[in-house]
């Protein structure tokens, strides 16, 4: 089959309605499931698939006893359907939004780190500059997100580099390489020092990730640079408000991420410990779909927050310089 005639074909009689059926269908696994879910009568579902393979002149399922199943072709033309459902989803979605009296729309996704405390700084910089936008952050593990991308619920993710290997449809754009620190209430007895070897650390009581994440492992990286022993684990959560809240309420100590501790709202009550850890960084960077040119916020917004990370503390001491002059400030 000529790919032009085709072009040209779907573009004049390709239906909307077609496609809500043929995703119900590929999503129930049988026509009477299907018409049943959307309201239709068996015959009409049966024949929407008819007319849309007539179109295609591929074969789009394969029928049986059980039900239908999605040929070579159909999984394809699916997955393209998907696309085209969403971008109607997103583009009414907008519509809203710009009706509501907002001028755009940027909903991003995030893993825990950048979204307690450096991400709500970029975001606030970008509501600065466009007051009358709509954003929307869901937050999760990489691989949802991902998901969430490709199924164009997402104009943009942060995220560390290393869970986004080289792919076909996704752009990774570097943003910063952020190092760890050990942070404290700064009611901790040990807030109070200027200068603490790890010996002196690591048989506190300690908030650490679950041993199945990323976040932990890199922990294990920056420690086994100098051969240091991992603390002692009083606690294990991957919530980034319970790690806050544990600090806050007893005297433990915890890990973070350099951009999370220099940008948190928490800076008067928290404060990094002089501790020299190993210089081993993470690189952090903006996910896109290739298939979708970066919309104008979402460029914006890596830009802001390329501008925020390009001067982050890289050694203890001066962590510990931006932690004093950040409570005189709080004051």
């Amino acid at each position: 089959m000529n790919p032009i005639d085709l072009t040209d074909r779907l573009s004049r009689y390709l239906t909307v309605r077609e496609l809500r059926v043929l995703l119900c269908v590929a999503e129930q696994g049988t026509f009477r499931k299907a018409a049943v879910a959307l309201h239709m009568t068996q015959p009409a579902v049966t024949k929407a698939m008819a007319d849309l393979e007539a179109k295609l002149g591929i074969k789009l399922f394969d029928r049986s006893a059980r039900g239908v199943e999605a040929t070579v072709h159909g999984r394809s033309f699916i997955r393209h359907a998907s696309a085209i459902f969403a971008e109607i989803r997103n583009a009414a979605q907008e519509l809203e939004v710009i009706s509501s009296g907002s001028a755009g729309r940027l909903i991003v996704g995030t893993v825990p780190m950048p979204a307690a405390g450096l991400l709500p700084a970029a975001i606030q910089q970008l509501l600065t500059r466009h007051p009358n936008i709509h954003v929307a952050v869901h937050e999760g593990n990489e691989v949802y997100l991902a998901e969430e991308l490709r199924k164009r619920e997402l104009d943009v993710v942060l995220s560390r580099m290393t869970q986004f290997g080289p792919s076909n449809d996704l752009r990774v754009e570097a943003l910063y390489e952020d190092a760890l620190c050990v942070i404290a209430h700064r009611s901790h007895p040990l807030a109070n020092k200027t200068r603490l070897s790890w010996r002196m650390v690591e048989q506190e009581a300690w908030v650490l990730p679950p041993t199945d994440t990323f976040f932990y492992h890199h922990i294990l990286r920056v420690l086994n640079k100098r051969g240091l022993a991992l603390p002692r684990q009083s606690i294990e959560t991957l919530s980034i408000h319970i790690m806050y809240g544990m600090l806050a309420q007893a005297p433990m100590l915890s890990f973070a991420a350099v951009s999370q501790y220099v940008h948190s709202p928490l800076l008067r009550d928290f404060m990094a410990l002089p501790v020299d850890l190993p210089m081993v960084t993470a690189s952090i960077g903006a996910v896109t779909l290739k298939a979708r040119q970066p919309s104008p916020l979402a460029i914006q917004l890596a830009t802001i927050i390329r501008s925020m990370t390009k001067d982050l503390p890289k050694t203890a001491k001066e962590l510990a310089a931006h932690s004093a002059t950040a409570l005189h400030a709080a004051y």
